[in-house]
C-alpha cells in the first residue's frame, strides 16, 4: 500500500514550490482556494513542514495534501502562522 502511494506521489525535496488547497470551511466565499508554499523540512515519517511568504504554516502536511507548483516563490520568513490567517489577508 505504501509503495503504491509512493509511486503515485513521489517524495518532494526541501525548497520545492507547492500548492496547498484551502478547505472550504477555512475560507470565505471570495477567498483563494489554493495558496503557494515551499517545503521547509521533512521528518522521518514523511510529514512536511511548509512555509509561505508570511511565515511557517502551523500544521504539518502529508504528501497527499499538496501538489507541486511550477512558479518560483520568494524567500520565507520563519514565523509561525495559521493557514486561516493567510487566507483572509
Amino acid at each position: 500500500m505504501a509503495s503504491l502511494s509512493n509511486s503515485r506521489l513521489p517524495a518532494v525535496d526541501i525548497g520545492t514550490n507547492i500548492v496547498v488547497r484551502v478547505l472550504d470551511l477555512d475560507r470565505g466565499r471570495l477567498a483563494t482556494r489554493n495558496v503557494l508554499a515551499v517545503v521547509i523540512d521533512v521528518n522521518s515519517s514523511g510529514i512536511y513542514l511548509l512555509g509561505m511568504k508570511e511565515g511557517l504554516l502551523e500544521w504539518l502536511y502529508a504528501r497527499n495534501e499538496f501538489t507541486t507548483a511550477d512558479k518560483s516563490f520568494p524567500q520565507v520568513h520563519f514565523t509561525l502562522v495559521s493557514l486561516n490567517d493567510n487566507v483572509w489577508k
